[in-house]
């Protein structure tokens, strides 16, 4: 029993850290709880806020339309998430009228969040929308102002840009987002 016995990269990291979570267990399963995945030595440690309604009906993060997005950036990139990323969410559930996160949920989460950091020890961190760095980085930007340098979180080379359901709204977005990929990959490169 314990992390070094997790082969899979489908969510098991994620239950195993949360299995004893009083915020979690107090979730009835109705609740829509959905799990990080992805591999267990990524270059890319990607965090959203929460799951989506597509999410949630998937059972996986970032699927759909922004999934399909996103992988085609990864592609552009020379990246995939099975070899090179993996995903995760502040908040494992989805919010009832789609609100912000409570500083409360994310205070049971962010000890969870961190040990999956320590465990799978990401070359960088990608924080999706502006929730996250608000929380994680203390930070009160807009994205606009924090996207386009690279910032630390818990002693790891940090990135933000847009949600990719972001871009599928506004297209224009797509082109910064392009930048901050291409931004990516060098560091990644020089690494």
């Amino acid at each position: 029993e314990g992390i070094k016995d997790l082969d899979n990269d489908n969510g098991e990291l994620d239950k195993f850290l949360t299995r004893n979570c009083k915020f979690c267990s107090s979730l009835s399963l109705d609740e829509n709880i959905v799990y990080g995945y992805g591999n267990k030595k990524p270059e890319i440690f990607i965090i959203i806020e929460s799951p989506s309604k597509v999410d949630i009906i998937n059972n996986k993060l970032l699927s759909g339309a922004a999934g399909k997005l996103m992988d085609k950036i990864f592609l552009a990139i020379k990246r995939n998430r099975k070899k090179h990323v993996y995903i995760t969410s502040l908040i494992k559930h989805k919010h009832e009228n789609n609100r912000n996160p409570l500083v409360s949920e994310i205070s049971w989460c962010l000890e969870h969040l961190n040990k999956q950091i320590s465990i799978l020890k990401p070359q960088m961190i990608l924080m999706l929308g502006n929730v996250v760095p608000r929380f994680l980085l203390k930070k009160e930007n807009k994205i606009d102002d924090l996207r386009g340098e690279m910032h630390v979180y818990y002693n790891i080379p940090t990135y933000i840009t847009y949600h990719p359901i972001s871009l599928i709204k506004d297209e224009k977005l797509k082109l910064l987002v392009w930048k901050d990929f291409k931004t990516i990959k060098y560091f990644l490169k020089n690494k």
